[in-house]
């Protein structure tokens, strides 16, 4: 479900979408021109995350809103306030996948706190010259030139297409759960092929040690690799309640 132009505060939307008793898995897209720092900060807060993707406009530091305020982008100390979440509140115990989107002031400084979400597999970069130029395994990862992943256009797709080649992070929801493909703000940032080739990091495999699971799901807990997949329909017509009532 795409939220093009936002109506509510997005911390709004994070309260709808988000499931502690995990009835289903969230594939969330976040366009930062309508967020700001606490509400980024939290994302960390979705127990049933498994994806997540952060856009922002191409040079978004020299951008404000109507109010004068600067727009809110990733930058290490989000990343380092969601690392010591996953390490004391065990938040985004089943990321999987993450992908960003002109995300200039991240360094590799956020690679190292990345090593701390237990399930992150996979990072794609699309303009983030800080942490595209690491990857050496010196943070714990690696350039890997997988094309089933750096050709997708939607999350939900790259989200599948990892699953479907046996890559899998430390820990995995049931593929039996539905998910839930969910946007707030525009896509349109999304880079181009024009504006240059993806980079995908993988975690080296030595330094990959998941923390122990969170409190896992009767229904749903971590599970090997099953194609029986139910997906959410992405342009689902319909209100936010009626999508997620389905879910229940």
């Amino acid at each position: 479900m795409k939220i093009e132009g936002p109506k509510m505060p997005m911390e709004n939307y994070l309260g709808l979408v988000k499931s502690d008793t995990l009835r289903w898995r969230l594939a969330l897209t976040v366009a930062t021109e309508y967020a700001r720092i606490p509400e980024l900060v939290e994302i960390a807060a979705l127990k049933n995350i498994v994806a997540l993707e952060v856009i922002s406009p191409p040079h978004a530091q020299s951008i404000s809103d109507s109010e004068g305020a600067s727009m809110a982008t990733l930058n290490n100390r989000v990343v380092r306030t969601w690392s010591e979440l996953a390490q004391s509140s065990g938040a985004f115990a089943y990321l999987s996948i993450l992908r960003l989107h002109h995300q200039t002031e991240l360094s590799g400084v956020a690679l190292h706190y990345m090593r701390d979400f237990p399930s992150l597999r996979f990072i794609i970069v699309h303009n983030c010259p800080g942490v595209a130029s690491a990857g050496d395994c010196t943070e714990g990862w690696e350039v890997a030139a997988i094309p089933e992943l750096l050709s997708c256009t939607e999350l939900h797709d790259c989200y599948t297409g990892m699953i479907d080649i046996g890559e899998k992070g430390g820990q995995m929801l049931s593929q039996d759960i539905p998910v839930l493909d969910f946007q707030i703000g525009p896509s349109i940032h999304r880079a181009s092929k024009r504006a240059g080739t993806p980079v995908c990091l993988r975690r080296c495999e030595e330094s990959y040690t998941p923390e122990p699971a969170a409190k896992k799901h009767k229904a749903g807990g971590p599970s090997g690799r099953n194609r029986s997949k139910k997906r959410v329909m992405k342009e689902r017509k319909g209100d936010l309640d009626s999508v997620l009532a389905e879910l229940k």
